[in-house]
């Protein structure tokens, strides 16, 4: 299809090999219906105003009226030119029809297609190319800068890090000490919380003995169990388990009173009560003797000694049956 003298759509077609007019014929025209419902869906399709063939004269007979059908134009067989002498050739112009074109395209006076000198196919992803490498190469830089920006900063780190060991190797010395010191201190401290307030225990267990018409306190002995401050290698802490035992004998009395006074202290939740031997009319003074062992490990009562004063809560004690711990006491007798 030629607009204003320039190829607006072209499309190639296979004709069979051979002199069979007829067959050729018939090839023509299928490519030509094929050719012509392409052209119609290309977009901005003009109208067709005729059409020329031009080739072996027995087939352009064949086909041209056929054509003219198809496209609904007239046709023409394109046979000779005024420009063109054909006596050389004889009257059969078909097969040198193409290079009879290539001799009168200059006479049009326009842009023709040097074949020996082609230009270059425009090169529609040029943009998008050059987009891209841009973005590669701002990629690039700011890669090299960050490195760059890297090594600086590593240098310095690898200064300060000089001056940190530096720093930390005087440093150490005191570090050291100030561990010792602090363990020993912790060592110190567990060593003296290993004390009892015997004079609190012994005002507490005597406001809750009942009056001495009833109870009389025949000795009243306190020991603390204590093996020493103990460091748990795992765990990184001190401990000073200890155990304070004090033994009340006394009489009462009867039976009764004695258990009373036993509930009272057992009550209190100051300490663990257990009975030392068994009770019996064995008094001196008054028929009913008893003996109480009260086991804690706070080294003041936690009970309320007065009115007013806050009852802390319970205290703890575990059962210690060994027979050869040291132990430091304070023993009366009444």
């Amino acid at each position: 299809v030629i607009v204003d003298g320039t190829i607006r759509f072209s499309r190639a077609g296979d004709i069979p090999p051979g002199d069979d007019a007829q067959a050729i014929a018939a090839a023509v025209l299928t490519e030509a219906r094929r050719t012509w419902m392409s052209y119609r869906i290309v977009e901005d399709a003009e109208d067709v105003r005729r059409a020329v063939v031009f080739g072996n004269a027995q087939v352009c007979e064949l086909v041209a009226k056929s054509i003219s059908e198809i496209l609904k134009i007239d046709t023409e067989v394109f046979d000779r030119h005024l420009r063109v002498d054909a006596s050389a050739v004889g009257s059969e112009m078909g097969p040198v029809w193409p290079l009879a074109g290539l001799l009168l395209a200059p006479m049009l006076d326009r842009d023709l297609i040097d074949f020996l000198h082609p230009r270059k196919t425009p090169d529609v992803a040029s943009r998008k190319r050059r987009i891209v490498l841009g973005l590669v190469g701002l990629v690039l830089v700011l890669l090299f800068a960050g490195i760059t920006w890297a090594r600086f900063d590593l240098a310095d780190r690898r200064e300060s890090l000089g001056s940190l060991q530096d720093r930390k190797n005087t440093l150490f010395g005191q570090y050291l000490r100030y561990g010792r010191d602090s363990y020993k201190l912790a060592h110190l401290e567990h060593w003296e919380s290993a004390d009892a307030n015997w004079l609190e225990h012994l005002a507490y267990v005597t406001k809750l003995t009942p009056p001495s018409d009833r109870v009389v306190l025949d000795s009243w002995t306190g020991t603390i169990v204590f093996n020493g401050v103990k460091f748990d290698r795992k765990t990184k802490r001190f401990s000073a388990p200890k155990v304070i035992r004090i033994v009340v004998e006394g009489e009462a009395s009867d039976r009764v009173t004695a258990d009373a006074f036993r509930g009272t202290l057992v009550e209190t939740e100051s300490y663990d009560i257990s009975t030392a031997g068994p009770d019996a009319q064995t008094g001196r003074r008054l028929p009913w003797a008893f003996q109480y062992n009260l086991r804690t490990r706070d080294a003041t009562p936690r009970g309320r000694l007065a009115p007013g004063e806050a009852d802390p809560g319970p205290g703890t004690v575990e059962q210690d049956r060994a027979t050869d711990e040291p132990s430091v006491g304070l023993a009366t007798s009444r």
